[in-house]
């Protein structure tokens, strides 16, 4: 039998830069799962880059923030961040699951 996979959804990404060196911090939700993957990937060495799975969305967002931080406290500056928007054709999808 084989196995298809879903795509997945890229629900933010900030691109980091300190000096010469970029870092990504991107949220993904696994389409065919209820999980989150949150990835960090220092450009210069992309097989140094870690990932964190989440069952929620919260938790994940929650530690996309503290990264987020920690990367600001060291003197890293968000040069281009990006997620759901009204313009793209998945924007609603996102948002599916939220609590009213």
């Amino acid at each position: 039998m084989k196995k298809t996979t879903s795509p997945s959804q890229n629900v933010l990404r900030w691109i980091f830069r300190r000096g010469n060196h970029f870092m990504t911090c991107q949220l993904t939700r696994l389409s065919n799962q209820r999980r989150y993957v949150l990835a960090l990937v220092p450009h210069w060495d992309k097989s140094q880059g870690d990932s964190e799975a989440f069952e929620s969305g919260l938790d994940a967002l929650q530690r996309h923030a503290s990264i987020a931080s920690s990367l600001r406290e060291t003197g890293w500056k968000v040069v281009s961040y990006s997620g759901p928007s009204p313009f793209t054709p998945t924007f609603g999808s996102a948002l599916t699951g939220r609590a009213a």
